[in-house]
């Protein structure tokens, strides 16, 4: 009798069992907030919008659920960082990338939106976005990975007006399970690049489509990359608060359906602010 009683249950059961093993498994929620500015009135830059629009096409080929903006105020670049914190709280992993001008301000970092009408150094803190800013998102966020990628390095066009001219980024700590990447060492400079694509992007696009890296590695190869040009070199830098090797994400993590393109375009949203 008991012997039937586990033959009724198994029958019983079994069309559960196979709906649960014919449900596709779902991968780690991915998002990403891209920003490229480039189209500011002065000391225009050529290449963060091409850089931006590319790491967004890179982000979403491995599984990231993207927002884009290129060009953006203040108001857009505060209330999409807003938004990216408020979707990190529901867990997986979150990636900022910003390319644009970014300066420091009594060892505060700030990006700069296309708009910031940065007449003294007192301006700043009122017309550009705090990088700290993105960092207690994350922090508040507690999930399971963030990265930050900064290419934002390039020469101070307002230190004539300040009354300190700190170069480049300051050094940032990293929340809890966070890295934050600068396209090179706090303090020094880089050159907005060439080609189409400044060099830290290009490295990184580059090597963000090996699978199989874990975080750490991938940025070392981007490190040990060729970046010297025109006699002068970049010296890629990472600030780190991972407590354990995590693997980056990568398209072999992607579900078929993915993989395959069947993904619409709504999942890059773009802005551009033109002035």
């Amino acid at each position: 009798m008991r012997r039937g009683v586990l033959r009724t249950l198994s029958l019983a059961l079994l069309p559960l069992l196979l709906v649960v093993l014919a449900a596709p498994v779902q991968a780690e929620r991915r998002v990403a907030l891209v920003i490229g500015n480039g189209a500011y009135p002065t000391a225009q830059l050529k290449n963060p919008v091409n850089d931006a629009t590319d790491m967004a096409a890179s982000l979403q080929r491995l599984g990231f659920e993207v927002v884009l903006l290129v060009n953006a105020n203040q108001q857009q670049m505060d209330s999409s960082v807003r938004e990216f914190g408020l979707k990190l709280r529901q867990g997986g992993a979150g990636l900022f990338y910003y390319a644009g001008h970014g300066l420091q301000v009594g060892g505060e970092n700030y990006l700069v939106p296309v708009n910031a009408n940065i007449q003294t150094e007192s301006d700043v803190r009122f017309t550009c976005l705090p990088a700290g800013m993105v960092l207690g998102k994350m922090e508040d966020a507690r999930n399971d990975l963030n990265i930050i990628i900064l290419d934002a390095c390039r020469n101070n066009p307002f230190a004539r007006s300040f009354r300190s001219a700190e170069q480049g980024l300051a050094k940032m700590d990293a929340p809890t399970g966070s890295l934050i990447s600068y396209a090179t060492a706090p303090g020094s400079v880089a050159s907005d690049g060439a080609g189409k694509n400044g060099l830290f992007t290009q490295h990184l696009l580059k090597n963000m489509a090996t699978p199989n890296l874990s975080v750490e590695e991938m940025f070392k190869r981007v490190r040990q990359s060729d970046l010297v040009h025109d006699g002068s070199a970049c010296c890629v830098h990472e600030d780190g608060g991972l407590l354990h090797q995590v693997d980056f994400p990568c398209a072999d993590q992607v579900s078929g359906a993915w993989k395959k393109g069947n993904m619409n375009g709504d999942d890059i949203r773009l802005f551009e602010h033109r002035l």
